[in-house]
């Protein structure tokens, strides 16, 4: 407990001697902007940082340049004071401009320097506490003429509380005047008057304001008293009496927070009410951070902005349902928006929009329909993001909405020619009135659009893929049908009279041919018809041609099969020892027999085929057929196949023999 409790002590007396160093002078060249000079101040040092306390000074040296016989000299000072850091009273920024001229030596006993001093002192003076300018900021200028200062006149006073202009200011500098009052909380009140120049016309623009609140503006020639300009915002006059009154069930209230200078209740922006604003809020907004550019100007470490608090809005309350149809509207919207997005970037669509005329205006449509809906979420994120809380929105769209308000034209190029078409909407937004019920139905007429669109679209894109496909199949059939002919050589040589005498691959070939291959050729050539049915068409074809080509061995040897068993399978060959001839012995005739019944009807089917599945389907029957039967031989000695060698004996059914034979 002792050992903290020194360990405390030794802090506190630690601490104590650090807060209590002695301040120490510091002179040093420094630079302000274009002055160089020195500085004096006081200040403790600590870790290496200076903390300033007391008197500062700041004294530039005298620059001289020499134009024309005539010397310039300027001198900037700066006093003031420190406390912890922080600037604190008064301070002054004085500027000294002189000009030198007429130099010329004179005198008989004493020589004398003629000369005409002439110039400007300019002082600003600013008052601050604890860092932040409290009191009148003043900018005083005195004429110098001929080495005799004027009488010091007053340019320019701004008030401030806690960098806040609060009071009444005034600026009086060369051809501008301002006159303006705030009040505690530093929204305007009262006249305020400009007077300035704009387009080399001298304008006087008087300005009303209620508690921050712009109620009117009016813009006259100063000469003639000729008005240029007069607004009067009876709604806000309006509003503000309502409130007054007490009218509870008004929707709104006045909000506690500042806007600045431009005062906007929810005008839109081209809005002649917040436009002819603008030029006098430039002139405010420049003079009225005068201090802050002097200030700043001639600083190193620190910068001040002057706190333009001056108008005020009113915070508006919505209809709770407004919440729930934006929050749905918004998920509709995004969710159309990514899938018209998706069908614009579609390769195949990127690819093809500039094929035909009619593909890319249905492509101009459906971006045309995008924009339309990037300008509803443009809207509705607006709304969600509380843009409105101080906008009335009722005055913001009182035309409707911009890009939904009005029936509109899609132009674009088609192979060097202007193309112009209607974009008709069943639904446009003129007014404010029910406002998101608008939005929705809107919505729903171009959802429904580009619906259509969207398929017709697809529809446009589908006729030239199909096409792409007729083509490549035209390549692939004509091709298959020169290897045909090149493999089937002999078909000219059987007709309907001799064909039993042409092998199999020949038999099917005709068979075929005159079952549906004919037809399916004819069909395959129609342009009348649709593409999908010429399409399906051609893939057929392909499959039955290539079915011929690369199963004609095989198909050959169908019909040599039935030899082949009963020779080389069902027949073995056995040594006779009393014979040099060897004895001929027949072996399960129940699978022979069954196996060409088999044969012959998958011969059949093969010849009657009418499609290249069918064919296809038959063909692999013969083979699983003379598989099963080599296997059968091959396990002759096994019990089951002699039971069902005697089933198969007895069976005359081709169904029955081919679940016994497990096909």
């Amino acid at each position: 407990m002792r050992n903290k409790t020194h360990i405390l002590i030794a802090f506190i007396l630690q601490s104590t001697l650090s807060w209590a160093q002695v301040p120490i002078k510091i002179e040093r060249k420094t630079n302000f902007n274009t002055y160089i000079g020195k500085e004096n101040y006081t200040a403790i040092i600590r870790d290496s940082i200076h903390i300033k306390t007391g008197n500062y000074v700041f004294t530039s040296n005298l620059p001289i340049k020499l134009i024309d016989n005539t010397i310039f000299i300027h001198e900037l000072s700066i006093n003031g004071q420190y406390l912890k850091n922080q600037k604190n009273g008064q301070w002054k920024y004085l500027y000294q401009s002189f000009s030198i001229a007429d130099l010329a030596l004179k005198g008989v006993q004493q020589i004398l320097l003629q000369h005409k001093i002439n110039g400007n002192e300019d002082e600003y003076t600013f008052t601050f506490k604890n860092g932040n300018r409290y009191g009148k900021s003043i900018y005083n200028q005195r004429r110098i003429e001929n080495g005799k200062y004027g009488i010091a006149e007053k340019l320019a006073e701004i008030p401030y509380q806690n960098d806040t202009i609060k009071g009444e200011f005034m600026v009086n500098i060369d051809s501008i005047k301002i006159n303006g009052t705030t009040n505690n909380e530093g929204f305007l009140i009262g006249k305020l008057e400009l007077l300035y120049f704009e387009n080399q016309n001298q304008i006087l623009e008087k300005r009303g304001y209620k508690n921050g609140f712009l109620i009117s503006l009016e813009k006259l020639n100063p000469i003639t008293n000729e008005v240029i300009t007069k607004i009067e915002l009876n709604d806000v006059v309006n509003v503000l009496e309502r409130i007054e009154k007490g009218d509870k069930n008004i929707g709104f209230e006045i909000s506690e927070q500042y806007f600045g200078l431009k005062f906007n209740p929810g005008y839109q922006q081209s809005d002649n009410r917040i436009t002819e604003q603008l030029y006098g809020n430039s002139v405010l907004r420049k003079y009225l951070n005068l201090f802050d550019s002097i200030y700043n100007l001639n600083t190193q470490t620190e910068s001040k902005a002057s706190i333009l608090k001056f108008t005020r809005r009113f915070k508006y309350f919505y209809p709770p349902e407004d919440d729930s149809i934006s929050n749905y509207l918004s998920k509709l919207n995004l969710t159309l928006n990514r899938k018209i997005e998706t069908v614009l970037k579609a390769p195949n669509i990127i690819l093809r929009k500039n094929n035909s005329d009619s593909l890319l205006g249905q492509y101009q449509i459906l971006l045309h329909i995008k924009s339309k809906s990037d300008t509803i979420q443009k809207v509705l994120d607006k709304i969600n993001s509380g843009y409105f809380s101080h906008r009335l929105r009722h005055n913001y769209y009182l035309d409707g909405i911009p890009g939904l308000n009005a029936q509109e034209n899609i132009f674009y190029q088609f192979n060097g020619q202007s193309i112009q078409i209607p974009f008709k909407l069943n639904q446009i937004i003129t007014h404010s009135d029910s406002l998101l019920y608008q939005l929705l139905s809107y919505f729903n007429s171009l959802n429904e659009n580009s619906q259509i669109v969207i398929s017709k679209l697809n529809q446009s894109v589908s006729v030239f893929e199909n096409q792409e496909k007729i083509d490549s199949l035209d390549n692939i059939i004509t091709n298959l049908e020169d290897l045909l002919h090149a493999n089937y050589p002999k078909t000219i040589l059987y007709t309907s009279e001799n064909i039993s005498k042409a092998p199999f691959s020949y038999k099917l070939y005709f068979s075929l041919n005159d079952g549906f291959l004919t037809q399916l050729k004819s069909k395959y050539i129609n342009n009348l018809l649709p593409q999908q049915e010429i399409i399906l068409a051609g893939n057929i074809l392909i499959c039955t041609y290539k079915f011929l080509l690369e199963n004609k061995q095989y198909l050959d040897n169908i019909q040599k099969m039935k030899d082949y068993w009963n020779d080389s399978l069902f027949t073995l060959y056995l040594e006779n020892p009393f014979d040099f001839r060897k004895l001929e012995t027949s072996i399960l005739p129940g699978v022979q027999h069954a196996a060409n019944i088999l044969l012959k009807q998958y011969a059949n089917q093969l010849l009657n085929a009418k499609n290249c599945t069918q064919i296809e389907s038959d063909l692999k029957k013969v083979k699983l057929l003379n598989e099963r039967i080599k296997f059968l031989v091959r396990n002759q000695h096994i019990e089951n196949v002699q039971q069902l060698n005697k089933a198969l004996k007895r069976e005359r059914v081709p169904g029955r023999i081919e679940r016994l034979l497990e096909l």
